[in-house]
């Protein structure tokens, strides 16, 4: 994940971008475990377990907690953010080439502030990244590109992530793979940020990427902890000057997929779903809005 109107420097980037493009990275804990929920419906014989996703991993960070493996085995459907079995890396660049691409010959230094430009190209070159290769990218997949950079560097993988983990797992026993929503939609929220929210998320980026370690570290304590309200608050804090953006981010895409959660609980089918953690705190949360369509909602112990 794979989102309104964006940042300003003051406001942490990296924490949100941290969460909507490569969730929560886990670090190693002992006797604690995430926080999961299930959910059921008092009219149909479904249940839907709901776990936070963790999209990038070091090898270093398995064996993964024990719960990640036994809502697996509890489920006979996997619901991902998009559906990862019917998706190649050719389908993906492909997709992602056609929104970000720049228009009419126009390249990055035409449209973002020299300053900024010249940042860019320092912090590639950190990376040995020419700033060239990306001069014909919108901001917005600069500033991702930049931040995958970075999170390669610190050595996290998505080949790592829980959704690999339980893609590969799913494959091998033949449980079906539902997405969500689409890689277009994915890329859509992005690629649709004006032209000046686009280079504010660029230089916020660039300025948190020296710290992305430290940032990442203290997220990632509370999501394996399950200490959901520090998670609230590191989450959803960043969003208080961004109205529109949370609403593009969370409000839209959770409200979308508690009404495909309640479509799928007349299947009488047992699922697993995972996602990053930003959609499951907060009033506006997957799990809030369950209740809200009458399931009974519970936490995992």
């Amino acid at each position: 994940m794979v989102n309104g109107s964006l940042m300003k420097p003051s406001a942490s980037f990296m924490r949100i971008a941290c969460t909507i493009v490569l969730s929560l990275c886990a670090a190693t804990a002992v006797n604690s475990q995430p926080a999961a929920w299930r959910a059921t419906h008092p009219a149909y014989d479904t249940e839907i377990s709901v776990l936070g996703s963790i999209h990038l991993l070091r090898e270093s960070d398995y064996p993964l907690p024990d719960i990640v493996d036994t809502l697996y085995a509890r489920a006979n459907k996997v619901i991902f953010e998009i559906d990862l079995d019917d998706i190649n890396a050719a389908q993906m660049q492909s997709t992602l080439l056609r929104a970000a691409m720049l228009e009419n010959d126009t390249e990055l230094r035409d449209i973002i502030d020299p300053a900024l430009y010249s940042d860019a190209r320092e912090q590639a070159q950190l990376y040995g990244i020419d700033i060239e290769l990306l001069s014909q990218f919108e901001p917005w997949f600069v500033a991702v590109s930049m931040l995958s950079f970075g999170m390669n560097n610190l050595g996290y993988r998505s080949e790592y992530g829980i959704e690999q983990y339980i893609l590969a797992q799913a494959i091998r026993d033949g449980k079906e793979v539902i997405g969500a929503e689409s890689l277009a939609d994915q890329v859509g929220v992005f690629d649709s940020l004006s032209a000046a929210e686009q280079s504010a998320l660029l230089e916020q980026t660039l300025h948190e990427l020296g710290r992305s370690e430290e940032i990442m570290a203290s997220m990632v304590d509370a999501w394996r902890e399950g200490r959901l309200d520090e998670l609230q608050g590191e989450l959803l804090g960043e969003f208080e000057n961004f109205p529109e953006l949370y609403t593009r981010i969370v409000v839209d895409r959770n409200t979308a997929w508690a009404g495909m959660l309640e479509r799928l609980a007349t299947s009488g089918e047992r699922y697993v779903m995972v996602v990053g953690a930003l959609h499951l705190v907060g009033e506006h949360s997957v799990i809030e809005l369950l209740r809200a369509r009458g399931f009974d909602v519970t936490k995992v112990r």
